[in-house]
């Protein structure tokens, strides 16, 4: 909650939804940082930061061909 409310909330141009890549991979940074300097962590963060952002796009995509909400 706290990287929510004090990185990535803050990263968000007047709370609208475009930017929202760039701050998740700010948050996941941020966090990866927090964790610890070690490879795992910033590779783990990282890779969740893309799996966020393809998440997103393949749920919009779906979105857009169905008609439907998840």
């Amino acid at each position: 909650m706290w990287l929510k409310h004090y990185i990535f909330l803050r990263m968000l141009p007047n709370k609208k939804k475009g930017g929202q890549a760039t701050a998740a991979f700010v948050t996941f940074i941020v966090s990866a940082t927090w964790h610890g300097f070690y490879p795992g962590f910033f590779s783990f963060f990282i890779a969740a930061g893309f799996l966020d952002l393809l998440e997103k796009q393949t749920e919009s995509l779906f979105i857009s061909f169905t008609g439907n909400n998840l």
